[in-house]
C-alpha cells in the first residue's frame, strides 16, 4: 500500500501549526464608505475551539496543551527504549498509536465531518453599543467544520451587523482560510451586502501541500527541510548568524541524516498510525479539503475514499457528499464568482513570498510565504520555484511592469494583475502597519483603486528588517548583520567542512 504523506508528516504539521500559532489607519481621502462596518474574517486556528463548549474550563481541542505534549512524551519513553533494542516497528507503533489518539481526541470531529461530539467555539457577537464605539469587528468560527457551514454564519454575522449599524453594506478583510469562507458566502448568498473585500494570504484557490497530504505524495529532503528553517527563523535578529548555524549542519550532512531517519520512521509506522491516528484527525476536517488546490482534488478524494476512509465506515458517505457538495457550490464556480464580485465592489489581492513550501511534500519547490503558494494566493500569478527565476522567454514576452526586480513573479497572469500587491519577505501570519495602511487603503477608499493609485504601495513591495516595514522592492536585498560576524561564521564553516572531508577519507581507508 502506498504510504500517506498524512500519516507520515504528523509531527511536521504539529512544528507547522506552532509556527502558525509606518503607516496606520485610514488612507488620506476617507469617504462616506469610512462609516461601513468592517469585518475581519480570519484564517486557519484563529480562534480557540474547545472541548466542549458547555464546560469552557475543560480546555482547548487544539492546539494540545504544553502539558498533554509532554505527557504523550513521557508516556512514549519506555516503548522507544524498547525499540532501541527490538527494532520492533509493529510493537512501537501499537504502543504509540492509542497515546497519540487521546492526545488529539478532542480536535477529532465526527465520522461525517460535524460537531455533535460537543467540540466548537464560543462567539458572543458584540452589542450595538459595542459596534457604535468600533464598527471594526471579527467574526469567529469554527475552523474545522464545513465552509458552507461557516458561510451561514458569516450571513447571520453580516445581518446582525446591519441591523445594528443602520449600514447598509460592510467591509471584508479575508486572510488564510478566512478566504475560503468568504468565497463561500458569496457562492450562496451572492455579495450584495459588500462595499469592499480584501483578500490577504486567501487561500481560496488552496494549498499545494494539502493536495500532497491527501494524496500520499510524500518527499523529504536535506534542501526542502534547510529551506524551512530558513523560513522560520528569517526576519528575526539573530537571522544571519543562524543562517551560518544552519550552513554548518548542511555541510555536516545534518539534514541529509534527519531526512533519511524521519523518512525511515514514518515509513515503518505509517500502516500503524493512518488508520486509528491521522486519518480520524485531518481528514474529518473539511476545511482542509476546501484549501486543496483544483488540480489535485479528484486524485485527493480517489486516494484517501480509497485507503483509508472505506465506504463501509460509519460517516463515509456523509463525509464524501460534503465534500461534493462544497466542490459543486464553490470550487467549481469560484473565478466566476471573484469576477462578478470585481464588477460591484472594490478588491484587491494579497500575496506573499520569498519563501519555500512546507517541507515534506513534492511540492516544497512552490514559492510561498510558508504555508500559502504565492500562485494561488496572488489568483494565478506565475511563479518561479524556489531559489529560481522565471524563464528567459516568460521575461522577454511580457512588459517589465508585471515582472518582480527578482524575477520570480509574473503578475500579468494573475486574475485581477492591476489589483494584486506582492510582498517579499512577508511571512503567512505576520502583520505590519505598513501592510493594514494598504489594507485601509483599499478598504476605505471613494474609488478604485490599482498598483498605481500610490506611491506608497506599487505593485511589488517588500518587507524591511531594519526598519520594521513595508516599503517598495527597488531590487536591493539588505544586510542586517555585521561583516566581522558573517565572516566569523564563514571561517567555521569552512573549518568543518574541512574536518569532516578528513573524517570520511580516514574511514574510507579504514573499510
Amino acid at each position: 500500500m502506498k504510504k500517506s504523506f498524512l500519516t507520515k508528516t504528523i509531527s511536521l504539521i504539529l512544528v507547522t501549526t506552532l509556527l502558525f500559532i509606518p503607516f496606520s489607519g485610514i488612507f488620506s481621502f476617507a469617504s462616506e464608505t469610512e462609516e461601513y462596518p468592517r469585518i475581519h474574517v480570519p484564517g486557519i486556528m484563529a480562534t480557540d475551539v474547545y472541548a466542549d463548549i458547555n464546560n469552557p474550563d475543560g480546555g482547548l481541542a487544539w492546539p494540545p496543551s504544553t502539558d498533554a505534549i509532554l505527557k504523550l512524551v513521557k508516556d512514549c519513553i519506555p516503548a522507544l527504549l524498547e525499540f532501541s533494542v527490538t527494532k520492533d516497528w509493529e510493537k512501537l507503533g501499537n504502543t504509540i498509536s492509542p497515546l497519540a489518539y487521546e492526545l488529539f481526541e478532542p480536535a477529532i470531529c465526527d465520522p461525517d465531518g460535524g460537531t455533535e461530539n460537543g467540540s466548537g467555539i464560543i462567539f458572543e457577537y458584540p452589542t450595538k453599543e459595542d459596534l457604535e464605539k468600533n464598527p471594526d469587528t471579527t467574526f469567529r468560527y469554527d475552523w474545522r467544520i464545513d465552509p458552507l457551514v461557516s458561510a451561514s454564519q458569516l450571513n447571520d454575522y453580516i445581518n446582525y451587523v446591519l441591523e445594528m449599524t443602520g449600514a447598509e453594506k460592510v467591509l471584508i478583510e479575508c486572510h488564510s482560510l478566512g478566504g475560503v469562507v468568504t468565497i463561500s458566502y458569496c457562492s450562496i448568498f451572492g455579495h450584495d451586502k459588500i462595499d469592499a473585500i480584501v483578500f490577504n494570504s486567501s487561500a481560496i484557490f488552496g494549498e499545494s501541500f494539502t493536495g500532497d497530504l491527501l494524496s500520499g505524495d510524500m518527499v523529504l529532503s536535506n534542501d526542502s527541510l534547510m529551506s524551512y528553517l530558513e523560513f522560520a527563523f528569517d526576519s528575526t535578529e539573530q537571522k544571519e548568524l543562524l543562517a551560518k548555524i544552519f550552513d554548518i549542519l548542511e555541510c555536516a550532512g545534518l539534514g541529509d541524516m534527519i531526512a533519511e531517519l524521519g523518512n525511515d520512521i514514518l515509513a515503518n509506522l505509517s500502516d500503524i498510525l493512518l488508520p486509528e491516528v491521522v486519518a480520524p484527525l485531518f481528514a474529518r476536517w473539511l476545511t482542509i479539503w476546501a484549501m486543496v488546490p483544483d488540480d489535485k482534488i479528484d486524485e485527493a478524494m480517489e486516494y484517501t475514499f480509497t485507503n483509508y476512509i472505506t465506504d463501509d465506515m460509519e460517516g463515509a458517505a456523509e463525509l464524501r457528499a460534503k465534500i461534493e457538495n462544497y466542490n459543486k457550490l464553490v470550487r467549481a464556480n469560484k473565478k466566476q464568482t471573484l469576477l462578478n464580485i470585481d464588477k460591484d465592489c472594490r478588491v484587491g489581492v494579497i500575496a506573499r513570498y520569498g519563501y519555500s513550501s512546507i517541507p515534506a511534500t513534492s511540492s516544497w519547490q512552490e514559492v510561498s510565504d510558508g504555508v500559502i503558494d504565492t500562485k494561488n494566493a496572488s489568483f494565478g500569478a506565475t511563479v518561479a520555484l524556489y531559489n529560481s527565476v522565471l524563464d528567459d522567454d516568460i521575461i522577454d514576452n511580457t512588459d517589465a511592469k508585471y515582472i518582480s526586480p527578482d524575477k520570480t513573479i509574473n503578475a500579468s497572469t494573475c486574475l485581477f494583475p492591476e489589483k494584486t500587491w506582492f510582498i517579499k519577505g512577508a511571512k503567512h501570519s505576520d502583520n505590519y502597519d505598513d501592510l493594514n495602511a494598504l489594507v485601509d487603503t483599499i478598504l476605505y477608499s471613494d474609488c478604485e483603486i490599482s498598483v498605481d493609485s500610490d506611491s506608497r504601495f506599487p505593485r511589488f513591495l517588500k518587507y524591511d528588517f531594519n526598519s520594521d516595514s513595508i516599503i517598495p522592492d527597488d531590487g536591493t536585498a539588505a544586510d542586517t548583520t555585521p561583516d566581522g560576524i558573517l565572516g566569523f561564521f564563514a571561517k567555521i564553516r569552512e573549518f568543518f567542512a574541512n574536518f569532516l572531508q578528513k573524517l570520511r577519507n580516514f574511514f574510507g581507508l579504514m573499510q
